[in-house]
């Protein structure tokens, strides 16, 4: 298995976006609150374990998810902190499912999809037992 590799233009976009959500007041806009951020934060975490993409661009696909998510669902992801754990599942894995759309148009290789819906699978297992478990 060779590692995936992603075209640099949106991986440097994606950074970009995150660097212009670093302020809280940024995140607010976006009906942020701070405990997700951290949210966001750890999740980017997590998925750089899995990809060769640095955190700050991570984090703007996250955000870039979940912006779009807000759009889609007409409703705020702050709103989560009230969710139960079956709707929280739900959202991870739209959310999920929305980086693998993005980081999927990034790859250099097409061929390489299946390694990263695999590489992704783990990745929502291990979101399931961190964020989804509690």
């Amino acid at each position: 298995m060779s590692e995936i590799q992603f075209i640099k233009k949106p991986i440097k976009d994606a950074e970009h976006l995150a660097k212009l959500f670093s302020t809280e007041e940024n995140y607010k806009r976006l009906h942020i609150t701070p405990e997700q951020r951290l949210f966001i934060e750890d999740l980017a975490n997590m998925l750089i374990e899995f990809l060769p993409i640095k955190e700050m661009a991570m984090r703007g696909f996250i955000i870039r998810a979940a912006k779009n998510w807000q759009l889609k669902n007409r409703k705020q992801v702050s709103e989560s902190m009230n969710w139960g754990r079956k709707e929280k599942l739900n959202f991870g894995m739209e959310l999920m499912s929305a980086i693998f759309t993005e980081l999927t148009r990034t790859l250099v290789q097409p061929e390489q999809e299946q390694e990263l819906e695999m590489v992704l699978a783990e990745a929502i297992e291990m979101y399931n037992k961190i964020f989804c478990c509690d």
